[in-house]
C-alpha cells in the first residue's frame, strides 16, 4: 500500500499542538494547473490528459535515490525505513521524535521511528541547488522511497506541475529543473492498484479507478 502523510490542523477548541499526522493512500498524482497554449513546448511527448504522479530521482546524502514522489499535499517530508536501511548512512543517526504519532486513513496509529536530516541535491550543474532537509522516518510499506512535501517545495521556492511532469526552481545561474519519470510513475501506480486490491477496503477504491488513466 502506497501511503503519504498529512498533519491535520489542531481543532480551535482543543489545546495547541493537538493536530494529528494522517497517512493516506496515494493512488495517483495531484491535480495539474490549466493548460495554456504557451505550455505546449513543455509537454512534447506527453499526453496532455495524463494523470501520472511526479516521480523523480535525486542525490540524497551521496546516494542516488529513485522513486521519490513529489506531492504538495501536507507539511511532512517522509523517508521510509526500508530506504534508509539500503542507503550508506553510517555517519548519520536518527534523532528521537517527540511529536504526535502518524495516523492512517483508518485512524490507526503509525509511530514515527525518528527524525533525520539529509543533504539533498536538486537539479543538474550549473542550475543546481542543495539543502539539508528534515525527514520523518516511518516504517510503513510503500512503493516509494521518499515523499517530498511542502517543506521541500517551499525551501526550493519551486513550482511543481504534473501536466508537465516537472518541478522548476530558481538557482543562482538560472532556473533549475527536475523531470519526472513516466515509466517509473506508471509502474508505481500499477503496483499500487495490485497492493490496494489485496486489502478489502482499498480494493473497492482501486476497482473504481479507470486503469486507462495510469
Amino acid at each position: 500500500m502506497i501511503q503519504y502523510v498529512e498533519k491535520k490542523p489542531a481543532d480551535k477548541d482543543k489545546a495547541p499542538g493537538s493536530g494529528k499526522h494522517m497517512v493516506n493512500v496515494v493512488l495517483e498524482g495531484t491535480s495539474s494547473p490549466p493548460r495554456s497554449p504557451d505550455m505546449d513546448s513543455e509537454i512534447m511527448g506527453l499526453d496532455p490528459g495524463h494523470n501520472q504522479a511526479l516521480v523523480v530521482t535525486l542525490d540524497v546524502a551521496d546516494n542516488d535515490v529513485k522513486r521519490i514522489l513529489v506531492d504538495n499535499g501536507s507539511s511532512t517530508n517522509i523517508v521510509f525505513e526500508h530506504t534508509l536501511n539500503r542507503m550508506k548512512l553510517s555517519h548519520l543517526h536518527m534523532d528521537p521524535c517527540l511529536e504526535d504519532p502518524l495516523h492512517d486513513f483508518r485512524n490507526s496509529m503509525i509511530p514515527i521511528r525518528g527524525l533525520i536530516y539529509l543533504h539533498v541535491m536538486f537539479g543538474t550543474v550549473p542550475q543546481q541547488v542543495s539543502h539539508i532537509m528534515k525527514f520523518y522516518v516511518i516504517g510503513a510499506a510503500s512503493l516509494y522511497n521518499m515523499i517530498l512535501r511542502r517543506p521541500t517545495i517551499t525551501k526550493l521556492r519551486a513550482i511543481p506541475s504534473t501536466i508537465h511532469l516537472k518541478l522548476k526552481f530558481p538557482a543562482s545561474t538560472g532556473i533549475g529543473e527536475l523531470t519526472g519519470y513516466r515509466d517509473m510513475a506508471r509502474r508505481c501506480y500499477g503496483q499500487a492498484l495490485v497492493m490496494a486490491e489485496k486489502e478489502p477496503e482499498n480494493g473497492k477504491k482501486a476497482m473504481s479507478l479507470p486503469k486507462g488513466q495510469s
